[in-house]
């Protein structure tokens, strides 16, 4: 009955408690937590990692004139750092950080009982030169007390869905905000909101699919303008439009600037071609 197997040997009355999993509980709690600090760790890497200035990208005429394997190791380089400093993403993982400190209110629909993250055993790892930064530690004993004497309590802390509070424009761009979610839900927002940051800058590339899947409204939000105009079409295509409309707007002087110079030699030959004729004629007069 709903998971659990009972063997009746006998006739008589009887007690079923049935408590909650606090181990399983506690083990996917610890799974999460281990795929953020994997995400944190990896977000940290490409933030510091080195530029290789001179590797610059190759020309279809260089690669000819290289094998496979040199190739690969020169585009390594060339790639490398591409992110180091990068403002969204150092924004996105600082706002995250912030709102996993955020207190849980009562106004929000919280009890009360637990105010902090910290509360339940879940704080981030004390600073060490050469480590990772914002990683999440678990208090194993503190967060599996929390599970066993108020699991409800405990599930919302950590998975109360936000709710929307504003929406703001900045540079031609939608801005939005969240609040009253729970720990989860505060990280899950702040990765969104970063991702739709990056999105509006430089597209989805071929990653559309990926965007589609965690959350549809980021892909719909992107191309909802382009029906009429360039709408939220992405900084980075805009860039590539203007460029583009610059190169059409130059072949365009370009060629009335050809078809004007080509104007005034035909005026000029038919100039000369006059002259050379008067001059025949006068010199056949003289001679004549």
């Amino acid at each position: 009955i709903n998971g659990i197997t009972m063997d009746l040997k006998a006739k008589g009355e009887f007690t079923v408690n049935v408590g909650t999993d606090v181990d399983g509980v506690y083990e996917k709690i610890k799974e999460f937590v281990d795929d953020y600090n994997e995400l944190v760790e990896k977000t940290n890497k490409l933030l510091n990692e080195e530029q290789y200035r001179s590797y610059r990208p190759l020309t279809a005429e260089q690669k000819k004139e290289m094998d496979k394997e040199d190739i690969n190791l020169w585009e390594e380089k060339a790639k490398s750092g591409l992110l180091r400093s990068d403002d969204i993403i150092s924004r996105t993982m600082l706002n995250t950080r912030r709102s996993i400190y955020e207190k849980f209110e009562v106004k929000d629909g919280f009890s009360g009982k637990y105010t902090l993250i910290t509360d339940i055993g879940i704080s981030t790892e004390k600073y060490a030169r050469g480590s990772a930064g914002g990683k999440l530690v678990i208090d194993e004993d503190k967060l599996k007390n929390a599970i066993a004497e108020d699991p409800d309590e405990v599930m919302k802390i950590l998975f109360k869905e936000s709710k929307f509070i504003e929406e703001e424009r900045e540079e031609d761009r939608k801005i939005k905000k969240y609040e009253g979610g729970g720990f989860v839900a505060r990280i899950h927002d702040n990765i969104m909101l970063g991702m739709e940051e990056i999105i509006h800058k430089s597209g989805t590339a071929g990653e559309a699919g990926l965007y589609r899947d965690v959350k549809g409204s980021i892909l719909l939000d992107f191309v909802a303008g382009t029906k009429s105009g360039r709408g939220n079409i992405s900084l980075l295509e805009k860039d590539v439009l203007d460029y583009s409309k610059k190169i059409d707007d130059l072949n365009t002087m370009l060629f009335r600037k050809e078809n004007a110079y080509y104007a005034k030699f035909a005026a000029m030959e038919k100039a000369i071609a006059r002259m050379n004729q008067q001059s025949a004629w006068m010199m056949q007069q003289f001679m004549g």
